[in-house]
């Protein structure tokens, strides 16, 4: 090999990890925050309507973690075949499929979760919770 293919292979294989660390803390940032500031605007709210929530927030919590969990291993297997040599395309295409479902679920946990809380709100407190879906979303698509 070459030194300028090797310069050449050593700097794609840079680049690719560079990609990888990058999506990743992006992804990782917009899911992971969203569950605790769902926590956050519930612990804003009156202590019987936080007691009323605590099922509903334990589950989401679950599921959260579970998803972001899942989302962690299907990015770094994402990362792995960046690396491979050769690089399949259609693996990999397939495999960030895995991820963008993942999205699609945590956008669906996200609105079952904000539905289940509304109907257990205070329109007052509706309002504060629309306020609060205003700013604060899983999808970072939406922002």
């Amino acid at each position: 090999m070459s030194r300028t293919s090797k310069f050449f292979t050593f700097s794609l294989i840079i680049n690719l990890l560079l990609v990888g660390v990058i999506v990743g803390h992006h992804f990782k940032h917009v899911w992971q925050v969203e569950s605790h500031s769902l926590q956050d605007f519930v612990g804003t709210l009156p202590s019987d309507t936080q007691k009323t929530l605590e099922p509903i927030m334990v589950k989401f919590s679950a599921d959260m973690d579970n998803l972001n969990r899942q989302a962690m291993e299907q990015r770094k297997e994402a990362g792995r075949l960046l690396q491979a040599q050769p690089f399949d395309r259609n693996a990999y295409l397939t495999q960030m499929q895995h991820i963008y479902d993942l999205k699609k679920q945590i956008s669906t946990l996200w609105a079952e979760t904000l539905a289940d809380i509304a109907e257990k709100l205070s329109p007052e407190n509706r309002e504060d919770l629309a306020d609060f879906v205003a700013h604060h979303h899983p999808n970072p698509n939406a922002r």
